[in-house]
């Protein structure tokens, strides 16, 4: 290898200490070159699971994998993805506080017996779970 692997960008792991159990299996101690299918190559992190794109040649792999957008303000990403998921938690709890069936807003409509729409309450709750589903999806958590 010509290029040396940088640190994962999602969690930060370096280099793998150890080596994968075949082709396709990484060692799930890090960033490593792996051989997939028809001999195209790709960079996986074995920690978190992040890999690249394929490649038939191995420096190509790496660049795929060491070209992507720097974020100049973000240190430490598994820090950034650790408080990302503490902004999820704290997203899910208002909602399940406001918008829940035993929330402030049912307590609300019930108490008052008129079930009128809140449009703007509507709306937020439509796009925080929208912006949930989504980073779930991008990072494989389970809402």
């Amino acid at each position: 290898m010509s290029e040396e692997l940088r640190s994962c960008p999602f969690c930060g792991s370096g280099p793998a200490r150890g080596f994968g159990q075949g082709p396709g299996q990484a060692s799930f101690s890090g960033v490593e070159m792996m051989r997939g299918e028809k001999g195209r190559h790709y960079v996986q992190c074995g920690t978190c699971g992040a890999q690249s794109l394929t490649s038939f040649h191995e420096g190509a792999a790496i660049s795929n994998w060491n070209t992507r957008a720097d974020f100049p303000g973000i240190t430490d990403p598994a820090a950034f993805v650790q408080a990302a998921r503490g902004c999820v938690e704290a997203l899910e709890a208002i909602l399940h506080a406001v918008c829940h069936d035993t929330g402030f807003a049912a307590a609300v409509r019930a108490d008052s017996g008129v079930a009128y729409p809140w449009e703007a309450l509507d709306i937020s709750e439509e796009q925080s779970r929208a912006a949930l589903t989504a980073f779930c999806a991008a990072t494989g958590d389970k809402m």
